[in-house]
Formats: structure tokens, C-alpha cells, sequence
């Protein structure tokens, strides 16, 4: 335009061009927004607002009596209780769960992700009523525990809880 090699009016088209060219997505990153975004879908930490874990409340999630405890050096994520039958298996706090499918070695597995970086993990169960992706809260019935039968001590139920991928020590954190 200041050397006249190009009309004024011209200037506003080719913009435009340039701006349709760099603001519209790609497929590859409209594809990877999408994966994103599903991915998401099921991560608390970014659904729900950050939660102080010194706010985090743990409930009980069966009555029983632990049979077993939790040891980490013998790679013992949890505690085992033994329960009455058909006895239900209660959230320990709100969160979404991750996982819910049967097992060879432990019958029904839910796992739940809970804010503060805190997974629980609910194994021997003899039916579950929660699904992937299902918001849950704190008390709330996800399963029913079972008859392990086979097992040396009758009906097993195991609690872990893990918090930033590390276990612990589920009786420290909640009374059971």
C-alpha cells in the first residue's frame, strides 16, 4: 500500500484470509480437543472445585470386622472385613467412578476418584449398581458384598484407598 504496489481496498481482503486460515482448527486439533474433552469428562479434580483435604470426611463403607490389615512392605494395599451377607457397600466420599467390572480373583471391583487425589477401591463385591463415569456420594450404596465362600475367612470384603497414586493405610483415614 505505501509503495502503491497494492489498492487500499485490497489490504481487508487478504486479512481476512489469513485470519479464516490461522483461526480455524485443523482436524488433527479439533480431534485431539474432542479426545480432551471426553478424557476430561471424568477427571474430579478439574469438575469440581479443589477441595482442602483437611475438609475430605471418610464414612464407613461396610459393618464388619478386619480380618486383615493393611501392609504396605508385604504389598498389602487394604483391609479385608468380613461382613453378614448381602451387606451394603457404602461410598466413602463423593467422587465419579472409574471402574466397575467383574474379576476372576476379586469378584466385582469399583473404583472411585475422589478430590484431593484419592481413589478407593471396593474389591469382592457380589453385585454392583454403579457404572463408569456415575457421580456418587458419600454413604451412598454402590455395591453389595458377597459370599467368598472359597476364601479362608467366609464373606471378604477389601477397602483400599490411595492418595497421588500411593497407597495407604484406609484405617488412619476412616473408622472402620
Amino acid at each position: 500500500v505505501l509503495r502503491g504496489e497494492m489498492a487500499p481496498d485490497s489490504v481487508g481482503m487478504h486479512t481476512s484470509a489469513i485470519d479464516e486460515t490461522f483461526m480455524t482448527k485443523q482436524p488433527a486439533e479439533q480431534a485431539f480437543v474432542e479426545q480432551y474433552e471426553q478424557e476430561d469428562k471424568y477427571n474430579v479434580n478439574t469438575t469440581q472445585p479443589h477441595q482442602d483435604v483437611r475438609l475430605t470426611v471418610f464414612h464407613r463403607p461396610v459393618k464388619g470386622v478386619i480380618t486383615s490389615s493393611f501392609n504396605a512392605s508385604e504389598r498389602h494395599y487394604g483391609v479385608h472385613v468380613v461382613t453378614a451377607a448381602d451387606e451394603p457397600v457404602l461410598c466413602v466420599t463423593d467422587g465419579i467412578v472409574i471402574f466397575s467390572e467383574y474379576s476372576l480373583a476379586d469378584n466385582w471391583v469399583v473404583m472411585i476418584q475422589h478430590a484431593a487425589g484419592y481413589v478407593s477401591i471396593y474389591k469382592n463385591c457380589m453385585r454392583v449398581n454403579q457404572h463408569v463415569g456415575n457421580r456418587v456420594r458419600a454413604g451412598q450404596t454402590i455395591a453389595v458384598t458377597g459370599d467368598a465362600a472359597s476364601k479362608s475367612d467366609g464373606r471378604q470384603f477389601e477397602l483400599q484407598l490411595w492418595k497421588d497414586g500411593i497407597p495407604i493405610d484406609p484405617a488412619e483415614m476412616i473408622a472402620l
